[in-house]
């Protein structure tokens, strides 16, 4: 499984959902169109985590990244990424375990497997820790994977580097849950 439900994308860019093939074309369109949205003050939050993008901006003023190497850790659609280059970070990388075409003027793309360590001034990562070890996003099945998921954001930091960590808390699947 995958991207399958509309839900899982800013409501700007639901269009691009290819419910098919369980995947969203990530395309310098779609940036575009957030891009224009975040600078507008619109909500770009996926319609499953409504005000998200407004939390990462108030987080971003309080802990700025202007300038710095920044990582998202597992990314469906580049909300986090546009919110972060609005905020004028200085180069943002995504990762994830699913290979893929990320055609984007925003970020560059790099599978899990070729983050060398220490490399980042801050990770920021939404929803992605409580799939991880569970195999729906081309993950190896790993009952701990979310505490493994950690150990590989700490190594990929730089010393004193900051993490942003969204969860969910409260009773949704196919996730693990965390206390709130």
């Amino acid at each position: 499984r995958g991207v399958d439900r509309p839900q899982q994308l800013p409501r700007q860019v639901v269009r691009f959902l290819n419910v098919a093939a369980g995947k969203i074309d990530w395309s310098t369109e779609m940036e575009k169109i957030l891009l224009k949205a975040a600078r507008a003050g619109d909500d770009i939050s996926p319609l499953d985590y409504p005000d998200s993008a407004r939390d990462l901006r108030e987080a971003l003023i309080r802990f700025p990244l202007a300038g710095k190497q920044v990582l998202v850790g597992g990314s469906i659609t580049p909300w986090v990424e546009v919110t972060l280059a609005v905020a004028g970070v200085g180069s943002i990388t995504t990762s994830d375990y699913q290979e893929r075409v990320v055609a984007s003027d925003v970020t560059t793309f790099v599978h899990v497997g070729a983050i060398a360590r220490s490399s980042f001034d801050a990770i920021v990562s939404f929803s992605s820790i409580e799939h991880d070890g569970l195999g729906r996003y081309c993950d190896p099945i790993n009952p701990n994977g979310d505490y493994a998921a950690m150990a590989e954001f700490r190594a990929w930091l730089k010393p004193g580097g900051l993490l942003f960590l969204g969860v969910p808390v409260g009773p949704f699947e196919p996730y693990r849950l965390f206390g709130g």
